[in-house]
């Protein structure tokens, strides 16, 4: 038995190197890069135009009189607040390291023509285009390629849930909107069963 732990130990170390170098040949080792680099660069104000390609389907969201609406693939009020935050994500994802530069390797990270393809613009005029990938080792960061480029970004944060929609996620939704401090009472009936509330409504 004690004879035995020394071999086991010395094969778990040549396992160790062993998936080491795989990964490093796969591309899935980091590299040197500029941590906390801003990827994206784009005025958030001043974006009126969004497309979102993915190989399932193309969505496109534009604003009109002051008001989102989605294009493509039909035309419906767009949710305000899913759009905004999708703008403001993409203007601040930022670079943890570049971990590939060699384009055979796109596929592995899901940021060739198999990644999502989102293109900003700012008043007609195209401001960026990117790549968003499969999400990183810790799924709480996503692979990111500028497009044009051949630099493979580990982006902080999972970029996935804000790009990666179904056309009918990135609809209005909203039934009915209500200035909560003008409610006095609300009056729920099911059947024969009438119920009132009385809101509590906290006022700064």
């Amino acid at each position: 038995m004690k004879r035995s732990m020394p071999i086991l130990v010395g094969v778990l170390v040549l396992l160790a190197i062993a998936a080491f170098f795989a990964l490093r040949k796969q591309g899935e080792s980091s590299s040197e890069g500029l941590p906390g680099e801003r990827l994206i660069v784009y005025d958030s104000a001043a974006v009126d135009r969004i497309t979102i390609r993915t190989t399932a389907a193309n969505v496109g969201l534009q604003k009109e009189a002051g008001r989102w609406t989605v294009t493509s693939p039909f035309r419906y009020a767009a949710d305000e607040g899913m759009v905004l935050q999708a703008v403001s994500k993409g203007n601040a994802l930022l670079s943890k390291g570049v971990v590939s530069t060699n384009p055979q390797k796109q596929q592995l990270f899901q940021v060739d023509s198999s990644g999502t393809l989102v293109t900003v613009f700012e008043k007609g005029i195209e401001k960026a285009a990117f790549r968003v990938g499969k999400p990183g080792p810790s799924y709480n960061e996503t692979y990111v390629r500028k497009e044009g480029s051949n630099e493979v970004h580990l982006g902080d944060g999972l970029f996935t849930y804000y790009f990666n929609r179904q056309p009918k996620e990135w609809r209005d939704r909203t039934i009915q909107k209500v200035d909560r401090l003008t409610v006095r009472e609300v009056v729920m009936r099911y059947g024969d069963t009438k119920k009132r509330v009385v809101p509590v409504v906290c006022r700064d």
